[in-house]
């Protein structure tokens, strides 16, 4: 009989130090776990980093950082992930070099409001004098990727009166005496493009049955963990912003495993 009391004893103990450790442990809202809108593609890590590299886009950060983020970015559509996520912690991960941002154009353009031919056209105006700003001071180009992002998320379809002379003139703010042919601005940027719709193609079609929406989408975040050699694909949905930290947090702490993920 005391012997079924001291396991009794055992038991009760062993579930107050499981339950406390659950408490403790799990994840917690801000920090929640890898949801549905994640594919894991950690068998695809050098395909990513080598294509994404090569793209001809703008990046930032060393190229030995142990994380690294691939952002296929619509201006338009990506501005208030862009302005939340993008932020000063992540901009001095890039800075200690424990990040690289890798920023690839995105072609989908969602415009529920206002004329997308316009928006479509500031978008690519942008886009084209972002890289050409690249190849001459690459802070400066993050500077004005950063600058565009916050003025469309202020004034949303208003974008579409941004001239392509303001534009121009902003680039100047930076201490940038180069002059651009726009011209040969939207040439480079349609053959980025072209390298970055194929890699995007490639990241959809090896994430499969696991994407929650048909691409393309007007965002799509790839980010890479080097040292545990782990990637995950997350997706933009409607009302859901992919939390770039949280995703950076969890890469570091945990493992994303799935059923059917490649």
């Amino acid at each position: 009989m005391v012997m079924y009391k001291n396991l009794a004893v055992l038991v009760a103990a062993a579930v107050v130090v499981f339950l406390v450790l659950y408490v403790s442990y799990r994840p917690t809202t801000t920090q929640p776990v890898f949801n549905s809108t994640y594919s894991v593609l950690n068998q695809h890590i050098p395909q990513l980093l080598s294509s994404a590299r090569s793209a001809g886009g703008l990046v930032f950060g060393s190229n030995n950082a142990s994380s690294v983020v691939i952002y296929f970015l619509n201006p338009y559509d990506g501005a208030n992930y862009t302005v939340t996520n993008i932020n000063s912690t992540i901009l001095s991960m890039i800075r200690r070099g424990s990040l690289q941002l890798i920023v690839l154009p995105n072609t989908a353009l969602f415009a529920p409001t206002g004329n997308s031919t316009l928006i479509n056209n500031v978008n690519t105006n942008f886009l084209a004098l972002d890289l050409c700003l690249y190849k001459v001071n690459k802070s400066a180009a993050l500077n004005y990727l950063l600058w565009f992002e916050n003025l469309t998320a202020v004034k949303g379809p208003a974008i579409e009166n941004l001239t392509t002379s303001q534009l121009i003139d902003q680039v100047t703010n930076y201490g940038v005496n180069a002059s651009f042919n726009l011209t040969k601005c939207v040439n480079q940027l349609s053959a980025v493009t072209t390298n970055s719709n194929k890699l995007q193609s490639q990241a959809l079609t090896w994430a499969g049955g696991n994407l929650v929406q048909i691409p393309p989408t007007p965002v799509t975040l790839i980010v890479i963990n080097t040292q545990r050699n782990l990637a995950v694909l997350n997706e933009y949905t409607v009302g859901y912003l992919p939390p770039l930290l949280t995703t950076l947090h969890n890469l570091a702490t945990q493992t994303p495993l799935y059923p059917g993920s490649s």
